[in-house]
């Protein structure tokens, strides 16, 4: 199943279908955060099989987080141990928590507490620094030029030029890929 052109669309259908009752609930109950000037909340992003989760106060998070692991365990999904971290912001940055969810065997999933780190290339800090963000993205836009500076700096149509420019090294600084 794992690696197939079809894998992302049909994981995203899985979980839509097994968690969407459960992603409504928090809705129902205000879990999340309210976003800045705008009249929606967030209490979830999954990048593909990522999960990225958003709490008013530590015991909302603690909720929210023992009830998707109790979901992807009954589907036969597990957490990877290393892949656990908890980040505080906010009113809660600087705060000490020792959160862990309980496995269906009844074994501690302990989340690692970080004040920062890296989600699918881009850096993410809970002082909101962007001048981190911004720096790790150029690092990687830098990176990027130098691997195709020997296409970018031979002899060819500026069109074609810019066109790699645009697909490589503008493509990492904006998106953060590369």
């Amino acid at each position: 199943w794992q690696g197939g052109i079809n894998t992302p669309d049909e994981f995203n259908a899985m979980m839509q279908f097994h968690l969407g009752h459960l992603i409504i609930s928090w809705g129902v109950l205000g879990y999340g955060q309210q976003l800045e000037g705008l009249q929606v909340g967030c209490n979830h992003v999954f990048l593909a099989d990522n999960g990225f989760f958003f709490a008013k106060s530590l015991e909302e998070g603690l909720t929210m987080i023992q009830q998707i692991t109790d979901a992807i365990h009954k589907i036969g999904f597990k957490w990877k141990p290393s892949s656990l971290k908890l980040m505080l912001a906010g009113s809660l940055r600087g705060c000490s928590a020792g959160l862990s969810a309980v496995g269906p065997d009844g074994d501690q999933l302990p989340f690692e507490q970080v004040s920062s780190f890296y989600a699918l290339g881009a850096f993410v800090s809970d002082d909101g620094d962007q001048k981190q963000a911004v720096d790790h993205r150029l690092m990687k836009a830098e990176r990027v030029f130098r691997k195709h500076q020997h296409f970018l700096c031979h002899r060819g149509s500026h069109a074609d030029k810019l066109r790699a420019w645009d697909s490589t090294a503008v493509s990492a600084a904006t998106y953060c890929m590369g």
